[in-house]
């Protein structure tokens, strides 16, 4: 596994792990008054936003490695024919 895939898992797993505390509380909300219900309404959407930006964060990161890694390639390759074309010469 690649370290993209890596941190994507990781940070999949800690949204699910948040995701699956949220359902748990979300269970015993019946049991508390309503003050507590309306600060839930207020969070529960900015878990729905964090995922959100997780899963984008995730998207731009790998398209960062990859282009990161494309260059240091075509920069390695160059590299290697240079010291190639050096050491006929």
């Amino acid at each position: 596994m690649d370290p993209t895939e890596k941190t994507n898992q990781q940070l999949k797993e800690q949204v699910a792990e948040l995701r699956r505390a949220f359902e748990e509380m979300k269970l015993k909300l019946h049991l508390v008054g309503m003050d507590v219900r309306d600060a839930w309404k207020a969070a529960e959407p900015r878990l729905e936003e964090l995922e959100s930006r997780l899963v984008e964060a995730g998207r731009d990161a790998g398209r960062e490695l990859a282009s990161s890694f494309d260059k240091l390639g075509g920069a390695l390759k160059k590299l290697g024919a240079e010291i190639e074309k050096r050491s006929k010469g």
